[in-house]
Formats: structure tokens, sequence, C-alpha cells
């Protein structure tokens, strides 16, 4: 059984929906170099997030945001694996996925990171190459904003492999050891878009010159549309004044 993963990882990573086009579905941001606690966003409020890894990964709190533990059954066992409304499944059933536990070092830029946010990269999820992982969030309100944040990080360069080159109209890639040396780090990238049904679909894979996805954590967040906050404090407004004149009314 194979279960390495390039070291120079880029991920390609397609996102589709129930009655959407996955062209037009998700817009990235930039593949963003990993520097510090602060990539974390933070925009809106926190829907999921997880840290991935082997049985023995640890939650860890990241710029304020709470990454839960997942821990993956045993490598090769099973091609899928859920927590909460969210499943992990590699597309391929004759194959399975792995996790990994020592995707960080004690050199480097990586070394020069929190000790939370070394939890948070120091482990990952990925599946035998040469296939791909899906991943299904349900529960998500129709008509409302989201953003999804991820990131592939391997410093250690446990892994062997080369680096990979992808298109896509609409992916984003990753490189998950920016410089390909020991304690380097990888990138992150947040994309938003628009619910049109109650389930999420995203697809991680790899490309040319790499065997298989690595994805070391992810988190999901809503965005309310500016009208419902001016709408809800409105609503605030009015209540109050009423009472307000229900007080004095009664005053008088």
């Amino acid at each position: 059984m194979r279960t390495s993963i390039g070291y120079t990882l880029a991920v390609l990573v397609v996102l589709t929906q129930q009655a959407a086009k996955a062209a037009d579905f998700i817009s990235w941001g930039a593949a963003t170099n990993i520097s510090g606690d602060s990539d974390v966003d933070t925009t809106g409020a926190l829907v999921l997030a997880y840290n991935l890894g082997t049985s023995s990964v640890s939650s860890t709190t990241v710029n304020g945001v709470l990454f839960s533990a997942w821990g993956f059954p045993a490598n090769g066992s099973t091609n899928t694996t859920t927590n909460g409304s969210a499943t992990l499944t590699e597309t391929t059933v004759n194959f399975k996925l792995v996790s990994f536990s020592n995707l960080g070092t004690g050199t480097g830029s990586f070394s020069g990171l929190s000790s939370d946010y070394q939890t948070l990269l120091g482990s990952g999820g990925s599946s035998n190459n040469p296939t791909s992982i899906d991943l299904t969030v349900t529960g998500l309100t129709v008509g409302v904003s989201y953003r999804f944040q991820w990131w592939a990080n391997n410093s250690s360069l446990v892994t062997n492999g080369g680096p990979m080159l992808l298109t896509s109209s609409n992916s984003r890639e990753l490189n998950a050891n920016v410089g390909t040396s020991n304690g380097n780090l990888g990138q992150y990238t947040i994309g938003t878009f628009t619910a049109f049904s109650s389930s999420l679909l995203i697809h991680f894979t790899a490309g040319a010159g790499s065997s298989a996805p690595l994805i070391n954590a992810f988190q999901l967040r809503v965005v309310p549309e500016p009208s419902t906050w001016v709408m809800g404090g409105l609503a605030t407004s009015l209540l109050a004044g009423s009472g307000l004149r229900m007080r004095r009314q009664k005053k008088n």
C-alpha cells in the first residue's frame, strides 16, 4: 500500500454543490504563505473547524478559533470518516484514507510558529495515491454566504514525490512546502460562496507530479448579509423605543 504524498505539495480543490455549477460556485482567494496565528480567518461566525490527523491528534485554538480534533481511523482501514455534519471520503473504494502526525519540525520557520499553530499544522489527512478526497458538509442555509478556509503544510518532508502543476477554472493550488526545505511552511486559502442547497461538496485531488492531496485543517464560517445586521439592529431599536414610550405613558 502506498501512502506517500508529494513534498512540494500543491493541492487541487474543486467545490461543487447540488443544483449548482461547480465553475460558478466559489470564489477563491490567493494561495497565501503561512506566517502566523493571524492567518486564521475570524470573519463572521464559526460553523465548524477541524484539526485533522491520527487518533492522537489534539484540539487546538488559534487566533481565537477552536479547531476540534478529527482523528482518522487506523491508516488503510476505511475510505470514509464522519465528524458532526462533515464527512471525508476517499473517492476510490479500493483505496483508503491515511493520516499523518509528523508534518512539523523543530527547525526553520515552523519552529517560530506558536505552539497552537504548530499543533494545527503538524498533522493532516490524506489518501492512498493517486486518488482524491471528497469533503461533504450538511446543514447549510440556502441563500446565506459562507467562507471556507483550509491549509496544506508539510514542514518535515517526511514524504516523497515532486511538484505538481495544476490548472482549473474553479480550483486553488496550494504548496505544502514553499521552498522544499526542512522547516519551510505551506499555504492556505479562503473561498467565499453563497449556499444554493443545504449540502456542500469539496473535492481535493493531487495533480501531475504528486501522489495524493493533503489537508491539515479547515474551517467553515457563516457571514450574514449586512442587511441582516441592519434589520436586526433596527428591530432592536424599535422595540427599545416602544418600551420607552410605554413607560413614559404609564408615568403620565
